[in-house]
């Protein structure tokens, strides 16, 4: 690296330096961050991962290209930063198209699963009865719930 440097150097006279080691480390410049970019990206990111692990799963490689995937939406935010980065999402996990989702009642299918080993411990002699209550919830009242938070 050293030499790379004192060729660059040479060439370009930026630093006063004789080796990378000497100089300082470079000082970040907030500025210069676009945190609605970072947030497309991290939004592409976990889409591709859930697609992924989704063709894992059902053991279809990522050399064969699929039709669509679907793509539940909360809002329309949502809508414009995955629009955003949809031709690197397309590329990344082989599909052709994104078909969007609004209500999503009728094409996945939520079930709540209590956690043990948090409520155990504060509820105890209850769990038996909160666990039952908790997995006969119909697929109205966990979305009803989710739109309240």
């Amino acid at each position: 690296m050293d030499k790379l440097f004192i060729d660059l150097n040479n060439a370009t006279g930026r630093k006063d330096v004789e080796s990378v080691h000497l100089t300082k480390f470079p000082v970040q410049d907030i500025s210069l961050v676009d945190s609605a970019l970072e947030q497309r990206m991290e939004l592409a990111q976990k889409i591709s991962s859930m697609a992924l692990s989704l063709r894992k799963k059902t053991g279809i490689r990522v050399r064969q290209p699929l039709g669509k995937i679907m793509i539940p939406l909360l809002s329309d935010s949502t809508k414009e930063q995955v629009e955003a980065v949809k031709n690197l999402i397309l590329s990344e996990v082989n599909v052709k198209d994104i078909e969007y989702i609004g209500d999503t009642a009728n094409i996945l299918l939520k079930r709540v699963k209590p956690n043990f080993k948090k409520l155990g411990p504060k509820y105890g002699k209850l769990m038996k009865e909160i666990a039952e209550h908790l997995v006969s919830l119909g697929q109205e009242a966990i979305s009803d719930f989710e739109k309240k938070r």
